[in-house]
């Protein structure tokens, strides 16, 4: 019950006014961004007791080790493009992403905005890449609603 308690707390406060306004968008659907790398490769939840933030995100963890690994080193396993779809990226627009749909490719986890979208993306895949590099470095900053 404690524990229950506890979690509770943790969520509240995390998705409650008393959080940094910069910091209130939960990455990746609150999916455990390290899990990406581990293992079978199968990601699995975070949760209000391990959060770190970076670039204006709140990531979550299944574990304090996964906390951790990622506080160590956040560029290498928060993912491309802010999370957005890569393939949309690579056509210059920013769309929320499915967390499900990702492939990890030299060692970066990139997500793609469902199954079908990613299938397209897979097909030119370095291509999409380099044409998403190029535009992230224009789009960054721009609110997707503008693009």
């Amino acid at each position: 019950m404690k524990q229950i308690l506890s979690s509770l707390i943790a969520v509240f406060l995390l998705l409650s006014g008393m959080a940094n306004a910069d910091t209130d968008i939960v990455a990746v659907q609150g999916y455990d961004v390290v899990s990406y790398h581990q293992g079978d490769g199968v990601p699995v939840k975070g949760n209000g007791h391990h959060v770190a933030t970076y670039k204006g995100a709140s990531y979550l963890f299944a574990t304090e080790e996964n906390h951790k690994i990622f506080t160590a080193n956040p560029e290498k396993y928060a993912p491309a493009y802010g999370g957005f779809c890569a393939f949309g990226v690579s056509k210059g627009k920013k769309f929320v992403s499915d967390p499900l749909a990702y492939k990890i490719v030299d060692s970066k986890l990139y997500l793609n905005l469902d199954k079908n979208v990613q299938h397209v993306w897979l097909k030119e895949e370095s291509q999409n890449i380099a044409d998403a590099n190029k535009n992230w470095t224009k789009i960054e900053t721009i609110p997707a609603s503008e693009l």
